[in-house]
């Protein structure tokens, strides 16, 4: 569970930043970021 709370904590951080990226290159980075985030935490919860 503890695993699931810290991709939470990040996601929140990750849409944070989103909402406050300076350039479309920061957004870019901080969307694949927060993609490559919701599909492991999809994979793990498939695997448990």
């Amino acid at each position: 569970m503890e695993g699931d709370e810290r991709s939470v904590t990040v996601q929140e951080k990750l849409e944070e930043a989103l909402e406050h990226a300076e350039n479309d290159r920061t957004r870019y980075l901080l969307r694949s970021a927060l993609q490559d985030l919701l599909i492991d935490v999809n994979v793990d919860e498939e695997s448990d």
